[in-house]
């Protein structure tokens, strides 16, 4: 691949970036909603939804990152719950709502928003009232009558520099996001 001109663009899913590459800040997207839930909602115990139960190594890197970042800590300030447990064991958001008082709700993604709001719906009314922030900006974070607060990630940017790149660099350049959209 070094003799073919190349830039990898916004997502990367291994431990170490690539060479020639233009990547999301995942610390910096996440942390962004996570900070307007804390600061400007109050929140204090933030249910954490993210792809898999048990993150790629990757993942953890992030979500230690998100940790240092914002002074906080999975499993006692973030609430991990995961897309996959949604899917395959929603019941276990039950024993997480018994031991912790949840007061926001973060996804890595607007549609796993949507999802935890329809279940939310059948099996744990109380979520529904609770303050949202998504990721991506996405269609799903714009229902009327259903809308929440989204991180967009900055596209414009990352393909400026992606476009512009020169052949010859091979150092990762990361991405922080647009500002949140607040609904």
């Amino acid at each position: 691949l070094k003799e073919i001109p190349h830039v990898f663009v916004n997502r990367w899913e291994w431990m170490e970036p690539p060479e020639n590459a233009v990547i999301t800040d995942e610390v910096a997207v996440y942390s962004k909603g996570l900070r307007f839930l804390m600061k400007q909602k109050g929140a204090k115990r933030i249910l954490f939804i993210h792809s898999h139960k048990y993150p790629m190594p990757f993942r953890q890197k992030i979500m230690e990152g998100i940790e240092r970042e914002n002074g906080v800590t999975f499993g006692k300030d973030l609430i991990p719950f995961s897309f996959e447990e949604m899917n395959e064991e929603p019941a276990s958001l039950k024993m997480k709502l018994k031991t912790d008082r949840i007061d926001a709700i973060f996804a890595v993604s607007d549609y796993y928003i949507v999802k935890m709001m329809e279940l939310a719906a059948k099996s744990y009314p109380e979520l529904l009232r609770l303050p949202k922030a998504g990721v991506f900006n996405m269609l799903y974070s714009r229902y009327p009558g259903q809308e929440f607060s989204s991180v967009p990630l900055n596209l414009v940017q990352m393909w400026k520099i992606a476009l512009s790149m020169p052949e010859n660099d091979s150092k990762p350049c990361f991405i922080e996001p647009a500002e949140i959209i607040v609904r």
